[in-house]
């Protein structure tokens, strides 16, 4: 095509996806064309299995900012955290608790991961040469059997103690029902709903 002329638009089509999991196995939908668009094939498919996946099924998954995937995948009762950038799955094995893994979400440019020994984080964009690693997040290494992300950025976990809000430091800004077993939380605006 060549370079485009600073008073030109330039207009780029979306690349919609959907990417499932079917008895713990990843699929995705056909990308969309020129021909497809009206169909929208993201929304109904077919949708054909991912290549090279790693063994096991897939338990958990989140998509991060820079459009790479995350989940978590349990093999023979051996968990791993592996990331997908489009092309290659790699397993993210520095740092990492033993499992079962209970959450996986993402915060800016962060990964959290929840799990019997705590809450875990492992940055999108290592340094230069360092490969993704999980580091543990020394406010909650208590149980963690859920997380949520909240609208002020801030991070619930559903822990054996109580519910424990991590602000963007990931730094301990307050401890509710502290004591108290929580099993999972959910954010839907300024609402929390545990269990």
């Amino acid at each position: 095509l060549g370079p485009v002329a600073a008073d030109q638009p330039l207009r780029l089509p979306p690349a919609r996806r959907t990417w499932i999991g079917v008895d713990g196995a990843l699929q995705v939908s056909a990308a969309e064309t020129l021909t497809t668009a009206a169909s929208d094939p993201s929304v109904h498919g077919p949708w054909a299995a991912v290549e090279n996946t790693p063994g096991g099924a897939i338990r958990l998954a989140t998509v991060a900012v820079d459009g790479t995937l995350w989940f978590a995948v349990e093999d023979a009762g051996n968990w791993t955290l592996h990331r997908y950038d489009g092309t290659l799955f790699s397993a993210v094995t520095d740092g990492a608790p033993t499992g079962p893994f209970s959450s996986l979400q993402t915060r800016g440019s962060a990964v959290y991961l929840g799990s019997p020994s705590g809450l875990f984080r492992c940055d999108l964009f290592p340094a230069e040469g360092d490969s993704h690693a999980l580091k543990p997040v020394s406010a909650v290494p208590e149980a963690v059997n859920g997380i949520a992300v909240l609208p002020d950025g801030n991070i619930a976990c559903a822990s054996d103690n109580g519910l424990a809000l991590i602000d963007a430091t990931d730094a301990l800004s307050e401890r509710l029902l502290s004591g108290v077993a929580i099993r999972a939380v959910f954010a839907d605006r300024d609402q929390l709903y545990l269990a």
